[in-house]
């Protein structure tokens, strides 16, 4: 059962890829005038993100988590200096205008990663209190 959950993380991790780098594009295309994002695209991503931190965090409940950054942060790191950089080049005139879902994306993967560190938390907070208890 746990090969088939794990096959079913790699494959949402991937749809996360995916889905990420589609947003990112069309975000960027917006800024140099295309088409804007759909309010509907920034929902779909985000609940695409939002399905594989829920997977991931149910596959690693109980277990001893890693020191080192995992996968899923690597969404959150990479749209913080993504929307540093497109506010940096809005201050400086190199894009006329800032695409109106950025934002909506960037705090939806924000609140996503710190939904999953508050549920770590409280997962390792019950498993001290478990083994601590005579």
């Amino acid at each position: 059962m746990e090969m088939i959950d794990g096959a079913k993380n790699i494959i949402l991790f991937w749809a996360a890829v995916i889905a990420t780098i589609f947003q990112v594009a069309w975000l960027t295309l917006e800024m140099f005038g295309f088409q804007q994002v759909l309010f509907e695209m920034t929902s779909v991503y985000l609940l695409i993100l939002l399905t594989y931190s829920i997977q991931n965090r149910v596959l690693k409940w109980g277990k001893e988590p890693h020191r080192n950054v995992r996968k899923g942060e690597l969404f959150v790191y990479f749209f913080w200096i993504y929307t540093f950089a497109v506010y940096t080049l809005y201050i400086f005139n190199v894009i006329g205008e800032i695409p109106d879902q950025l934002s909506l994306t960037f705090s939806g993967v924000t609140i996503i990663f710190f939904g999953s560190e508050v549920i770590k938390l409280v997962g390792q907070l019950l498993t001290e209190k478990s083994h601590h208890q005579p």
